[in-house]
Formats: C-alpha cells, sequence, structure tokens
C-alpha cells in the first residue's frame, strides 16, 4: 500500500503533459548523426549528482518505464517560475523533463518542476 500513494500524482502529470511523448521518439526515428527532441512528464525516482544522472519513472501506454537521463553542467530547473537547485529533484518530484536523444543516451535540456513530494513523504 505504501508504494501505491504516488500513482496518483503521476497519472495526473501524465495527463496534463504535451501532446508529445516518449512513445513518439521511438515511432519517429531520427536520421542517423543527428539527435531528437522530445519532453515527458515522469517522477524522480533517483538523483545521482556526482555523476549527474537522473531515473524516473514514467508510464507508456499500459506500462510503467524507468528511464536514465544525464543532466549536463548548467541544465535549468525550473520550481515555481523560478530557477532552482538540481537538489530539489527529490525522489517523489514530479517533474517534465524536456531532454534530446543522443548516440551517447537521453541528455535533458530543461527541467520544470510540476510537484513536490508533501514534506516528511521522502524516501
Amino acid at each position: 500500500m505504501r508504494s501505491v500513494r504516488w500513482i496518483l500524482p503521476l497519472a495526473l502529470a501524465t495527463a496534463i503533459a504535451p501532446p508529445t511523448s516518449i512513445t513518439e521518439v521511438h515511432a519517429q526515428p531520427s536520421a542517423p548523426g543527428t539527435t531528437s527532441r522530445d519532453s515527458v512528464a515522469c517522477m524522480v525516482a533517483r538523483l545521482d549528482a556526482p555523476s549527474r544522472t537522473l531515473d524516473v519513472l514514467t508510464g507508456v501506454g499500459h506500462a510503467f518505464r524507468m528511464l536514465r537521463v544525464r543532466l549536463p553542467e548548467g541544465v535549468e530547473v525550473m520550481a515555481r517560475g523560478a530557477r532552482a537547485p538540481i537538489g530539489t529533484l527529490t525522489p517523489g518530484t514530479i517533474v517534465l523533463l524536456r531532454y534530446r536523444e543522443s548516440p551517447t543516451g537521453r541528455v535533458v535540456g530543461a527541467v520544470d518542476v510540476l510537484g513536490a513530494p508533501a514534506p516528511g513523504r521522502e524516501r
């Protein structure tokens, strides 16, 4: 029961995501040597600050997917219309990631915080 509390916020964040979704990235492959851009609403599962990677949980169709993205130096994290530190991305935070696919993986260009976990609910 304890792990179910994040389903409603994730479902709400997924519902308000822009019309493009992660499934479209795979449906429209890029030409060799180019990158594609996309965005996805998701929940932060884990932030590895030293390696600047973020593991997020998102919904694709009727399934949940775990994605790992790279946060380059200087990535813009926005919360309530203002810049926020990378430490804002705690487990349970609902975010909208704008990223590009590159030969080395997904690279985030911007992060918008849509909702933070309730106080005392962080892991």
